[in-house]
C-alpha cells in the first residue's frame, strides 16, 4: 500500500467570519511544532546517511522518522478540522473524484478494478468545491482503513435534484457492533484517535455543503457510511 495518507498541506483558511485569536494562535503553534518536526526529521536523515545498511541502529532512526511523519499527519488534520473554508462551487463528477482519491491511496493497479467502486453507469454531477470533496472522500476512506475496515463498495445515488448520497459499505474491523448515526458519539469514542479525527473532518466538510453523515450497522459485520450532500 502506498503511504498516501501523508499530507503536506492543510485546507487553506478562507473563513466565513473574521479569524479569531484562538484560531490564529492555534495555527501559529501548529506551524511552530511542524518546524521542529522538520528539524528532527532532517537530523534523523543525517544519522541514517552515516550508518551502514546492516547497522542495527538504523531501526531506531526509522522509528524516529515514522514518528515524525505520523505526528505531522495529525497536525495537518487538526488544522483542517479547526479551519473554515468557504466553498467555491463548480460542476464536478463524483465518480471521477472517487476514482482519483482511490487511485491516490491504493495505486493505479488496484484502481483498475471498477468493481471496487460499484458506481452507477451514469455520471452524477453536482455543484461543489472539488478540493473539499476530495478531502472529504479521502478522510472517509482513511477512516475505514484506520478502524481496520475493508471497503466492499462505494455507491453514488442521485436522490433528487440538489441532493446526492455517497454510500460506503465496509467490513468493520472493530468491536463497535452497534453503530449509530450519532456521529458525535462515534467521534468521541471510536478508536484509534486518528480515526476519530478523520471522521470529525468528514462530518465538518459535509456540513460545509449543507449535508450530513451517518454510520449504521447492516447485516453481519458490515457497516454503512452514508454521506448526504446538498448542492
Amino acid at each position: 500500500m502506498k503511504n498516501a495518507f501523508i499530507q503536506e498541506e492543510a485546507i487553506p483558511v478562507l473563513s466565513h467570519k473574521t479569524e479569531n485569536v484562538d484560531e490564529k494562535l492555534f495555527s501559529d503553534v501548529v506551524h511552530k511544532i511542524k518546524n521542529g518536526l522538520g528539524g528532527i526529521g532532517g537530523f534523523a536523515a543525517l544519522l541514517e546517511r552515516d550508518l551502514d545498511s546492516d547497522d542495527p541502529r538504523k531501526r531506531l532512526v526509522h522509528r524516529i522518522q515514522d514518528g515524525v511523519v505520523k505526528l505531522n499527519d495529525v497536525l495537518v488534520n487538526l488544522m483542517t478540522l479547526v479551519q473554515v473554508q468557504k466553498p467555491c462551487a463548480e460542476k464536478i463528477c463524483l465518480q471521477t473524484i472517487v476514482k482519483e482519491v482511490w487511485t491516490k491511496i491504493w495505486g493505479a493497479e488496484q484502481s483498475k478494478d471498477l468493481a471496487v467502486y460499484d458506481l452507477l453507469s451514469d455520471k452524477v454531477e453536482i455543484l461543489a468545491d472539488p478540493q473539499i470533496i476530495r478531502k472529504l472522500i479521502f478522510h472517509a476512506i482513511r477512516f475505514t482503513n484506520l478502524v481496520g475496515g475493508q471497503i466492499e463498495a462505494i455507491k453514488i445515488h442521485s436522490q433528487r435534484e440538489g441532493r446526492v448520497e455517497i454510500v460506503i459499505s465496509f467490513l468493520d474491523g472493530t468491536s463497535f457492533t452497534n453503530a449509530t448515526d450519532n456521529i458525535l458519539s462515534l467521534i468521541n469514542e471510536w478508536e484509534p484517535v486518528e480515526a476519530r479525527l478523520s471522521l470529525a473532518i468528514v462530518d465538518k466538510l459535509v456540513k460545509v455543503h449543507g449535508g450530513k453523515v451517518s454510520i449504521a450497522s447492516c447485516s453481519g459485520d458490515v457497516k454503512v457510511m452514508t454521506i448526504q450532500l446538498d448542492h
